[in-house]
């Protein structure tokens, strides 16, 4: 089951999009205007919004823009004319998932619906994936259970999910290097690659 919001100014579309929705198991808001659709979006949380580019009051572009601020978290799929087809490509680059071109059946809003659940499911399970596989190397590399050992696991998860610089100190041999790799692995970075520099190695004017 999804939360979607459907906000379009037609009231046929409405209805006849939203029975639609429901019949396949899906929780369906409906707003008749951008005003409505955004208080709607100010004090709730939707998994799925589905806006109308043409919308009166403000425009569809202008609350898939304010969407993307309060609610990055919601997918959008845009309904468009055959004229607004470039701002729905625009969109699309800019963060919406999806546009359908009018008319279109039910089936087609539904199909859309169940794509992004299903996308949906499996970035949380690769996101969770990752945690394990990051946690279990973790484990492996750096060994211990004391308590000075688990409150560095702990401070690692922390400072994993900062932008700030991290300074590791220690002896040579201690695992400073094992431990910024797991502050890597653990972090929003994790995709992007870790250099290690043995600046010790480097003669001073090299490395200056």
């Amino acid at each position: 089951m999804v939360d979607v919001l459907l906000t379009d100014d037609e009231a046929t579309i409405r209805l006849v999009m939203g029975d639609a929705l429901r019949a396949a198991g899906h929780t369906v808001t409906l707003a008749s205007d951008g005003q409505q659709a955004l208080s709607l979006l100010e004090i709730r949380e939707f998994s799925v919004a589905v806006l109308d580019l043409r919308l009166p009051r403000v425009s569809g572009l202008t609350l898939f823009r304010r969407l993307r601020e309060i609610r990055p978290s919601t997918d959008v799929i845009l309904m468009t004319a055959h004229g607004a087809v470039r701002e729905a490509i625009d969109a699309i680059r800019d963060g919406a998932q999806d546009y359908l071109l009018k008319p279109f059946e039910p089936e087609t809003l539904i199909a859309a619906v169940k794509r992004l659940t299903e996308q949906h499911r499996l970035r949380n399970e690769l996101e969770q994936a990752r945690r394990a596989l990051a946690s279990f190397g973790l484990r492996e590399r750096l060994i211990g259970s004391s308590a000075v050992m688990v409150k560095m696991y702990e401070r690692i998860d922390a400072i994993a999910q900062s932008d700030a610089s991290v300074l590791i100190c220690g002896e040579s041999g201690t695992g400073k290097e094992l431990v910024a790799r797991a502050i890597h692995e653990r972090s929003p970075r994790r995709d992007g690659p870790f250099l290690a520099v043995n600046c010790a190695a480097l003669p001073e004017a090299l490395l200056e």
